[in-house]
């Protein structure tokens, strides 16, 4: 056996490793979840007693992107400490805790500063996207949860291929009770997202009141005028719609925070009022028995269009839990 030869097997089972390397590498899957507007942005005269709630509500007003660690906080915190960890025990496989993260943002009305804020975490999730890369081998699975309009910074997101070639994807867009507007609907078709999931509720008054026609901005003059926010997207290819209602009353559980959980304890028992068989109010996308069943909720969507496709007429997926 001549040295020759055996430089060649050498090659040949070294080459064989490292293509058994690469096929075996797995993708991580990387949750960045976004809240909505803050309350105290939209009644400001209430300010002071509502930052008080907002304080554990919305990550206790720390800006930009946190990896979620419940056990770290020092005070409760609801992200990390009650949505995080419920989406992970549902589904730790697509939602595992341990690459999950919040983003916090100022929770403006201002579609413009949305916009500003979707462009500064486009470059953030850019970073995050080329970290996992270089660690694990293989280009992570991204996922963005947006809450009301942490659904509108989710499409904004994409404003930052406006100077950026695309070199990354996020594989999920997740937008709960997100309101439809001019600004950023026709984000939805950027490459920048493979699928787009828009979950609403046609009960949900909130989704659908925001004046965006009073807004004083400079993208007006390019789009068509709607004076209050839409609750659907037109139809595109990576989109899906879906409506969302309890077939019964569903009680109220799983929050550690006495205060939070009497607030939202009290709007679904008003909500309760209205019927057993009802759509999600606003809220409610982000409490714990729907955010318990969201991957459940995503899992039929995407079969539902495996199978039945969507309707042109009736864009809406309809969902009951």
């Amino acid at each position: 056996m001549n040295k020759t030869f055996l430089a060649f097997a050498l090659f040949l089972l070294l080459g064989g490793m490292t293509l058994f390397n690469r096929a075996t590498r797995k993708a991580s899957h990387v949750t960045v979840l976004i809240h909505g507007t803050k309350a105290s942005e939209i009644w400001p005269l209430f300010a002071p007693i509502l930052r008080k709630l907002e304080g554990s509500f919305f990550n206790n007003h720390k800006r930009g992107l946190a990896k979620i660690a419940p056990d770290s906080q020092k005070d409760y915190n609801y992200f990390h400490q009650t949505l995080g960890p419920l989406l992970a025990e549902a589904d730790n496989k697509h939602y595992p805790l341990k690459h999950m993260y919040v983003f916090g943002h100022a929770g403006t009305m201002d579609p413009k500063k949305r916009e500003l804020i979707g462009y500064n975490l486009y470059h953030k999730i850019k970073k995050l996207h080329e970290e996992y890369k270089a660690k694990d081998g293989v280009a992570p699975k991204i996922i963005i949860i947006g809450h009301s309009h942490g659904g509108n910074i989710g499409l904004n997101i994409a404003t930052g291929l406006k100077d950026d070639k695309p070199s990354f994807t996020i594989d999920r867009l997740i937008m709960l009770a997100t309101p439809v507007q001019k600004y950023t609907k026709d984000l939805v078709t950027s490459p920048l997202f493979e699928k787009v999931y828009s979950l609403h509720s046609h009960r949900d008054i909130i989704q659908v009141v925001d004046p965006q026609g009073l807004h004083n901005y400079e993208k007006d003059k390019h789009v068509d005028k709607n004076f209050f926010s839409e609750r659907h997207f037109k139809n595109s290819p990576n989109l899906i719609q879906a409506h969302i209602r309890w077939k019964k009353a569903i009680p109220l559980t799983g929050i550690k925070d006495k205060t939070i959980a009497a607030y939202f304890t009290f709007l679904a028992g008003m909500a309760n009022l209205t019927g057993e068989q009802r759509g999600l109010i606003h809220v409610e996308f982000l409490l714990p028995p729907f955010i318990s069943r969201l991957p459940e909720v995503i899992k039929e969507l995407d079969e539902q269009e495996k199978t039945h496709g969507v309707d042109s007429d009736n864009p809406d997926i309809v969902i009951e839990l």
